[in-house]
């Protein structure tokens, strides 16, 4: 074959990585989308992918590829295992590649079975074993891969087995028998292994005929690219042997020939055989479609009859059944019209999915939000109790969710509390009936991990890469100029995909297998250490193939609400919004005082809108003119009006004011909203009402206008103007000349408020939910706190605004104390207190705290009583008698009364004859650290100093074990209870004090107005190269102070975190803001820069850290 032939044609590249094979390891730094772009340049006519053991975002890549007019080739390149018996790390490569839609199924599902755990399948690697190669079918097209391929390292014995030249000729005879789909790979790099595995595989091809197939191991788009990635694998310790000699760079074809004769193997001829045999498998490969058919579970075999069956029982227990006849009549209306559209949409195999799960969840006490985003609109979800709005009453649409005209896949997203979201999500991966999986994420390097890795790659110091890290957000372009090296890779390596995580919400929910269609991955929880069973495409593939997903949210409001609940006796269906006085004035009133707790409305500037829109002035200009006025309605519009985008209009609405829009159909049609269109539901209504639309086809309407497209707008703005004054004429006896005046105007208001509408089925359950916290709030402060201070554990600013309202409504937050506090944070009804919980303390945990609030009710006379609980937990000792009766009598009597030397005769005895037993609850789980640190909490104050406690554990800890003889432990424990009697009452110093609680709360509590207000405690100190930062606890008056120094001046006192100091001099200087792109003192902001400082106490860590 001459050579000038090869200038004239293409390869196609059936050995391929992306950064989606960086699942063990990072190796590739380069997108699926660079490689199909530069195929394209290269004139290929197709494209494979052969990840690392996975076909991660395969539809993504199909997708892209046919775009771009190349065939797409499904494949992996999977590591393969002579036996799953035994666990030998042998994991051999071989590449894959599905011939046919049977064959993308066949891989996927081998791919997914590669990562079962139970079995021996994963082993460092998921693979797949020699025996479930030879049971591959037709439909997979199979290539050696490279030189950690089976033949190449059998053949050098890699694993030192006894038989590997057995298994390579059975290998070898495997692969002659299946020749017609089975190929040869030969690389072109200039090593030495890479060179004699060549030799080989052309031996053993001219012996049996298996044809040789042309491979690059692509790992890089082109050398710039490779360059990156090894400074990325340097900066992780990823090292190759001999990897310099390998060129994995993504080539041309005229640069593969050259590759392959300088190796000096292969002839022309067989060169231009390998490359071209990379296009016959391209052409054995049959292009197939992607199912986009709706992809609903079926629950039922009979779904309608089930479907129709739920909703009669919902109208019973809604108590539709017992409303007046017309009222009924609109109900049966709306259900026979809701059920025609869920029919036709094949949605109610959904909804039933939609109800078992919440069915579930309410059988298991996990409650959920009212409604979330459209479906608050169907009165059907509201009778399968699928949310909790009546959209009947609070005129909801149900158009804005589904339409016969809008034919598209139902979804429905539901609020959990997040502490039972993993009940939810449990259910779903395990339902017998379902396919279920969790669905994937990816973790990307963003850019300061990418300053970080390419620093450590460059090997720049480490200061110098922290300075970058700090300063790159303010003046990324002062970096860039002095690093321009560092910044060159920075930006080839940002965004790279380095590992998979699970989605936090979504779960891939099908009726057919997703092994199969999807493709699956484990991966291990790095909280519970569990694998994860998770979907290889993510969710906007999964999307795009009409697969359901279900988003099982976590909401702290719902959290928050559950939790009151529950502390006040109340039944969750009495705060449902059916059921609870939503115009109560003295809640609305309270939300006016104080915003703290109430959905959506907790920052300043909602508290100011709110605080206008529900002024006495504004009620009553509203009132005056919409006399039906309702708060909910209100408060639904005033979220509305939060947004960014009701900025155009939200000043008039806080004052009252009604936009008159011309004629008085309109201004009724509006009052709810001020003569506003707020809503996207209520440009629907408006197109069914005043123009003749169906609900469905209004919808359609809705979401042509928002895409702003122009042609389509030169459509429909003409016909929505003929059908609005054509209505206005015949429907409300408008003259035709002033419908066309109204027209205009109106309709380029439907146009603005494509741009912002709001959804009100989404506003209003929102809405509910704020509600119903005030309401909590205002009748349960209690036990509003205290549900909203453990839910908000751990986030300081919200705490310090519930601590401040508490105090605002008498009640007081006191810190943990035993009988009071659990591992929350527990309420007394009595005291009207709220006493802090054990848990979020360093080192403690929910177990013991809730084991220590067991002994609440019981009486002590001493803390040596209280610790012999803690560390034996009896209760009664039995002793058997010598007449056969048994003697019973309180352990702690036992041990501290006087027995004579004839009793204790005995029961030396019967303890010698296991004739005494201990009866209690046993001890606590608690360490002698974790007391300490209670002590020093003063956890146990009821018993005295903490500095005494301290002191007299020590002595009974070691004094008393639980192990020792009765005698011994009668002897210990008096003499215990003496020490205790003889101790002074003395507490931890105010310094000693206050490390405890900053190492082991986070934060300081303790104050003392005695001391000088310049004496603090570091908190947190912050070291850059020309100034640090620092925080400080001024002991005077429990507040926190920020304030920097110069670098010189903190060389002089380096004080650290605990250090005590006491503040010479300080300036107050202008803080240097960022203006318009430039440093500058800032006009209104000031810092504190201290001059001169003196060391008053170092400080220690109590944890010893």
């Amino acid at each position: 074959m001459p050579i000038n032939t090869f200038s004239e044609e293409f390869y196609t590249a059936i050995h391929l990585h992306t950064d989606l094979s960086n699942q063990n390891m990072v190796e590739v730094i380069n997108t699926y989308k660079q490689y199909i772009d530069q195929a394209v340049e290269y004139g290929m006519k197709a494209i494979a992918f052969t990840e690392h053991g996975n076909v991660l975002s395969w539809y993504n890549k199909k997708k892209y590829a046919e775009e771009k007019g190349l065939k797409y080739i499904h494949g992996c390149e999977v590591y393969v295992t002579m036996t799953l018996e035994e666990k030998v790390r042998d994991n051999f490569h071989m590449v894959l590649l599905a011939k046919n839609h049977e064959g993308f199924k066949e891989l996927n599902k081998m791919v997914s079975n590669a990562f079962e755990r139970k079995g021996n399948s994963f082993y460092y690697n998921p693979r797949i074993s020699w025996e479930d190669i030879k049971n591959t079918s037709d439909n997979i097209i199979i290539s050696t891969a490279c030189l950690g391929g089976v033949i190449w390292q059998l053949h050098k014995n890699r694993t030192g087995s006894a038989n590997s030249q057995a298994m390579l000729a059975e290998v070898v005879q495997w692969m002659t028998a299946n020749k017609h789909r089975v190929f040869l790979e030969v690389q072109p790099h200039y090593h030495v292994e890479q060179i004699q595995y060549n030799k080989m595989l052309l031996n053993i091809s001219e012996k049996t005929g298996i044809r040789i197939v042309a491979g690059s191991d692509t790992h890089a788009l082109n050398p710039e690219y490779d360059k990156a990635r090894k400074v990325l694998q340097k900066s992780k310790r990823i090292k190759f042997t001999d990897e310099d000699s390998f060129d994995l760079s993504f080539h041309s074809y005229d640069k593969m020939v050259e590759m392959f004769k300088r190796q000096g193997i292969f002839t022309e001829a067989q060169i231009y055989e390998a490359l071209q045999n990379t296009n016959v498998i391209a052409d054995m490969v049959e292009t197939w479609e992607v199912d986009y058919s709706k992809k609903y579970p079926q629950l039922y075999d009979n779904p309608d009859e089930v479907f129709q069956k739920k909703i009669s029982e919902g109208i019973i227990k809604r108590g539709i059944n017992k409303l007046p006849h017309h009222e009924k009549l609109k109900y049966a209306e709306r259900i026979k019209h809701e059920l025609e559209v869920y029919k036709a949409n094949e949605a109610v195999n959904y909804m039933l999915l939609e109800d078992d799960v919440k069915t579930y969840a309410r059988s298991k006490g996990v409650r959920y939000g009212f409604g979330r985003g459209s479906v608050s609109g169907s009165i059907i979800a509201y009778l399968m109790e699928i949310t909790h709005m009546n959209s009947i009453d609070r005129k909801l649409n149900f158009a804005r969710f589904m339409s016969k005209e809008r034919i598209s896949l139902a979804d429905i997203d539901t609020d959990f509390p997040p502490s039972q979201r993993p009940i939810v999500q449990d259910y779903l991966l395990n339902h017998p009936k379902l396919h279920c999986a969790k669905i994937i994420t990816y973790n990307k390097i963003e850019l300061l991990g990418a300053i970080k890795d390419v620093g450590r790659g460059l090997e720049i110091p480490l200061n110098e890469v922290a300075e970058i890290s700090k300063g790159v957000e303010d003046n990324e372009q002062y970096y860039r100029d002095r690093y321009k090296e560092l910044f060159y890779y920075v930006d080839l390596i940002q965004g790279t995909i380095v590992s998979v995580g699970a989605h936090a919400c979504g779960i891939a929910v099908s009726p057919i297998p997703l092994d199969e269609n999807m493709g699956l991955i484990t991966v291990i929880d790095n909280k519970t250490k569990l694998p994860v069973t998770l979907t290889q495409i993510n969710m906007k593939e999964i999307d795009a193939q009409n697969f359901v997903k279900l988003d099982i949210l976590g909401l702290d409001t719902v959290e928050t609400i559950s939790d009151t609940v529950d502390m006040a006796g109340l039944k969750w269906e009495d705060i449902l919004p059916e059921n609870i006085d939503t115009e109560d004035e003295k809640v609305w009133n309270s939300i006016i005082d104080d915003n703290i707790g109430v959905f959506q409305w907790e920052s300043d500037f909602a508290h100011q809108i709110y605080k206008d829109l529900f002024s006495n002035e504004t009620i009553e200009k509203i009132k005056a003119v919409h006399p039906k006025f309702s708060y909910m309605d209100l408060f639904s519009l005033g979220n509305a009006i939060l947004r960014p985008a009701g900025a155009s209009y939200r000043d008039s609405v806080v004052q009252g004011e009604f936009y008159d829009n011309g004629h008085q159909a309109l201004n009724e049609f509006l009052a709810p909203t001020l003569g506003r269109l707020a809503y996207q539901e209520q440009i629907i209504d408006f197109l069914v009402q005043f123009c003749g639309y169906s609900g469905g086809e209004a919808d359609l309407v809705r979401r042509g206008i928002g895409k702003k497209d122009k042609e389509l707008l030169d459509k429909l703005i003409p016909e929505i103007k003929e059908r609005f004054i054509a209505s206005m004429v015949k429907k409300y006896q408008t003259r035709n000349v002033v419908a066309e005046q109204i027209s205009e105007p109106f309709i380029q208001v439907i146009l603005d408020a494509s741009n912002y509408g709001f959804s009100i089925n989404h506003s209003d359950a929102y809405s509910a939910m704020g509600y119903v916290m005030a309401w909590l709030r205002y009748y349960y402060p209690l036990e509003f706190i205290t549900a909203n201070l453990n839910v908000n554990i751990g986030k300081q600013d919200k705490t310090t605004k519930l601590v401040e309202f508490a105090k605002s409504k008498g009640i007081a937050l006191n810190g943990i104390k035993f009988r009071y506090s659990k591992a929350g944070y527990m309420f007394d009804k009595e005291t009207n207190s709220v006493y802090q919980g054990i848990e979020p303390i360093k080192f403690l945990n929910s177990a013991m705290a809730d084991d220590l609030y067991e002994l609440r009710d019981k009486k002590y006379d001493s803390f040596v009583s209280l610790l012999l609980d803690i560390r034996e937990g009896v209760d009664v000792i039995e002793i058997d008698g010598a007449d056969g009766g048994v003697t019973k009598m309180s352990y702690k009597k036992f041990l501290a009364s006087d027995i004579d030397k004839e009793g204790m005769k005995w029961i030396n005895k019967m303890e010698k004859e296991e004739g005494i037993r201990l009866i209690g609850d046993g001890s606590v789980a608690i360490t002698s650290r974790q007391i300490e640190i209670l002590i020093a909490l003063n956890f146990f104050s009821e018993f005295g100093g903490n500095l005494k406690l301290l002191k007299v554990f020590n002595f009974f800890n070691g004094t008393y074990n639980p192990k020792h003889k009765l005698k011994t432990k009668r002897e210990r424990y008096t003499k215990a209870l003496e020490f205790e009697m003889e101790a002074k009452e003395e507490v931890l110093s105010l310094v000693e004090q206050c490390t405890s609680e900053l190492t082991f709360l986070g934060h300081i509590e303790t104050v003392n107005p005695e001391m000088p207000p310049n004496i603090l405690m570091m908190t947190e100190v912050l070291k850059h190269k020309t100034y640090t930062r620092a925080k400080a606890y001024q002991f005077a008056t429990g507040e926190t102070r920020e304030f920097k120094m110069g670098s010189k001046t903190y060389a002089q006192v380096p004080f650290e975190e605990h250090d005590v100091i006491q503040i010479v001099n300080a300036d107050v200087k202008p803080k240097n803001k960022k203006i318009n792109g430039h440093w500058q003192p800032s006009p209104t902001e000031k810092e504190v820069w201290l001059k001169e400082i003196k060391f008053i106490r170092k400080g220690v860590s109590s944890d010893g850290e």
